[in-house]
């Protein structure tokens, strides 16, 4: 199974967490990011996704957690029956 490039190693960063999750492979659980810092990460949950690619995050955690009906977008995210197919939906639905 191939790896995924860190995000800087990437020819640009994703402009939309529908971009960022198109791969399954960018999606991780039970923590905001798999490295120390973002740019060396290769994986994300949603809320390390919304930190990465948006200027105002709280705006888009916001907007989330209430389309949601949730106090905690990483609780939601973290559920083990949770999958990628969830994220995408709801990015894809949210147009975020």
């Amino acid at each position: 199974m191939k790896k995924l490039p860190p995000i800087k190693n990437l020819k640009r960063k994703p402009k939309t967490l529908q971009e960022l999750f198109r791969s399954p492979k960018r999606w991780i659980q039970g923590r905001y990011k798999d490295r120390r810092n973002y740019e060396d990460s290769t994986c994300f949950c949603l809320i390390g996704g919304i930190q990465l690619i948006y200027k105002n995050p709280n705006k888009i955690e916001n907007k989330v957690a209430m389309h949601l009906g949730v106090m905690s977008i990483s609780y939601w995210n973290d559920k083990e029956y949770r999958t990628i197919e969830d994220i995408q939906n709801l990015v894809k639905e949210l147009d975020i």
